[in-house]
């Protein structure tokens, strides 16, 4: 039984690290998308005249 633990702790590391490895790029694109609409609105309210 004990030897069976590292193999364990190995595997939900690999599991782990593709998780993050899949979901990086998504939340990086999510992230640029947001920063690309927050200075599209700085823009625009920069831009208008009140």
């Amino acid at each position: 039984m004990p030897q069976m633990a590292p193999t364990m702790w190995l595997n939900m590391l690999i599991l782990t690290s593709t998780i993050i490895i899949t979901l990086n790029p998504m939340i990086f694109f999510q992230m640029k998308k947001l920063n690309l609409n927050k200075k599209i609105y700085k823009n625009y309210f920069n831009n208008w005249k009140w």
